[in-house]
């Protein structure tokens, strides 16, 4: 190795830089260094060097040196290398980069070298080739000098070698900062960037860090590209609101959860070559750059995103429509009721969910077995939400569709037919008793009752099918003068349900039909002091015909 020459220039000069042992009076040095708030950020600063190198590929290794307790941290790029000139006027000064003044480069305040020095690295290594035969080795110490040294041989690029003391105890945790670093900083990066790690005598699998711009955790995302091709954008709907970062070449210069203006509450990741940090890298510079970004974003979230939301909606199911619905009210997208799909409790047609104008009523989910399918069966949609649970999102859709919503099981009523032997015993003497009374029905069914007519005795109503009918619907007259419908009784009411148990227990059906016939009577507002009556006469009568019988008829 040629020999050892020692620079005459610098930040780093040898007895002008504090030394860092002391920890009173670190200079300026220390206090750059202690603007990078992760002191593994040097990753993001070493591979953003690559980049504006022109570098095709970066290898991070991890080395532990058990024998010397000492870790080794390299990362080496096949970019264009640094010259002598540079190592001495560019590198090693403080707030001077020869990349100011290029509109392709990230990094230009000349300051992010610093960065290796926040491990405390008692040797920082600088092995650097322009490809033209030579090779420099720029070697930092902990007090901040250097020493520059100057060799034949090595390939074009450059490898930037941290030499940290550390207890083996520690080296799992700095494995894992190191590869959350580089994840964090460089996921997105527009070139391969591989770690290895040789540890405790083992080579652990090369990890690939760099992965194409995505949203994770997203309801629905959607990317694009500016007509120059020179800025990405990927944005979409996350449950936990507001998330933003920006980056520069795939590098993240910041990410935040701030809610931006006409943008709300969603999440993106905009890419774009002339972002740039602050010089603190705490943010993003806001400037003209900045506000053109934040305007092709707004135009994806209200243009493209909202599209792919409406989309969306038409085919989850109600739990995952939900969530995508909430957010999407969260973050201000326009939606219309022709377009807007909600969720229906029974498929139509094979769809999980139909458009707000497909409702005459927003009917809710109900709680009677089988009215969702009877009224799906007449095309009928019944939404798969509640009153209760889902207050919020009904009073949007209300807005949405002026349509106020109600429960399905108290607008609507379910008839499926049933045959019930026991009561069908009491059709004969129930209709003569009602016949003395009112007025003899045209006929006699049973049937089971839900929804809105869940809690009715009887109904004027001819049923051969399940079917359903709007409760206010239902003011037929089974009693009246001409073209009476059938009397319907329904078999869950009490009335029928003690009825049958009466009978099951020996009870006389002409006892127990005077009762049914009079609790029809009253739930009609029908049962008067004459009706009453007439069915204590009736009764009493019929008692007296049937034990009269059975006297004529025993031997």
């Amino acid at each position: 190795m040629a020999k050892k020459e020692k620079a005459t220039g610098g930040a780093y000069r040898r007895g002008q830089a504090q030394a860092v042992d002391r920890k009173d009076d670190e200079g300026l040095v220390a206090d750059i260094v202690r603007q990078f708030s992760d002191p593994y950020a040097f990753y993001r600063e070493l591979v953003q060097n690559a980049i504006d190198a022109g570098a095709t590929r970066v290898q991070v290794r991890i080395v532990h040196e058990e024998s010397e307790q000492e870790v080794r941290i390299s990362v080496n790029d096949d970019g264009s290398g640094m010259s002598q000139k540079i190592l001495e006027e560019d590198l090693t000064v403080l707030f001077k980069s020869t990349k100011e003044d290029r509109d392709d480069a990230i990094g230009k305040f000349g300051i992010g070298f610093v960065s290796v020095l926040a491990l405390d690295p008692h040797l920082v290594a600088v092995d650097t080739s322009l490809g033209d035969g030579v090779r420099h080795r720029l070697e930092l110490h902990r007090d901040h000098t250097y020493d520059l040294l100057r060799a034949e041989g090595g390939e074009r690029g450059t490898t930037v070698t941290l030499h940290v003391r550390t207890e083996t105890s520690a080296l799992a945790t700095l494995i894992a900062r190191s590869k959350e670093s580089l994840e964090r900083w460089c996921r997105h990066a527009r070139l391969p960037i591989t770690l290895f790690v040789h540890a405790a005598a083992e080579i652990s699998e090369p990890l690939r860090i760099e992965r194409p711009l995505g949203l994770e955790g997203t309801l629905v995302a959607i990317e694009g590209r500016s007509e120059d091709q020179k800025t990405e954008v990927v944005v979409g709907l996350h449950p936990q609101g507001a998330r933003g970062a920006f980056y520069n070449r795939g590098l993240l210069l910041y990410e935040t959860t701030e809610v931006f203006p006409r943008i709300g509450p969603v999440a993106f990741k905009v890419v774009d070559g002339h972002l740039e940090h602050t010089l603190s890298r705490d943010d993003v510079r806001r400037d003209a750059h900045f506000s053109r970004v934040l305007s092709r974003v707004e135009r994806a979230v209200h243009g493209p995103l909202r599209d792919a939301v409406v989309q969306a909606l038409s085919g989850l199911d109600a739990d995952a429509w939900r969530d995508l619905f909430d957010a999407a009210i969260a973050a201000g997208l326009t939606l219309s009721r022709s377009e807007l799909h909600v969720p229906v409790l029974v498929p139509l047609g094979g769809k999980r969910t139909t458009t707000l104008d497909r409702f005459a009523v927003l009917r809710c989910m109900p709680t009677s077995p089988g009215l969702a399918e009877a009224l799906a069966a007449q095309g009928i949609p019944v939404l798969a939400l509640s009153l209760e649970a889902d207050a919020m999102r009904l009073s949007e859709l209300e807005r949405l569709s002026g349509k106020a919503p109600v429960a399905g099981d108290r607008h609507d009523a379910l008839f499926e037919p049933a045959v019930d032997r026991a009561i069908e015993s009491l059709f004969h003497p129930l209709s003569e008793l009602l016949a003395a009374t009112v007025r003899a029905p045209s006929s006699l069914a049973t049937a089971r009752f839900g929804g809105a007519a869940s809690a009715r005795l009887s109904l004027g109503l001819a049923v051969d099918r399940p079917s359903t009918a709007p409760i206010a619907e239902l003011s037929a007259d089974p009693f009246r003068l001409l073209a009476r419908p059938p009397l319907l009784l329904g078999l869950g009411h009490p009335v029928l349900v003690a009825a049958k148990e009466a009978l099951s227990r020996g009870g006389n059906p002409i006892t127990v039909a005077g009762l049914v016939a009079r609790a029809i009577l009253s739930e009609r507002e029908l049962l008067g002091a004459t009706q009453r009556n007439v069915l204590l006469e009736r009764s009493l009568r019929s008692l007296a015909e049937g034990r009269l019988d059975e006297r004529e008829e025993s031997p």
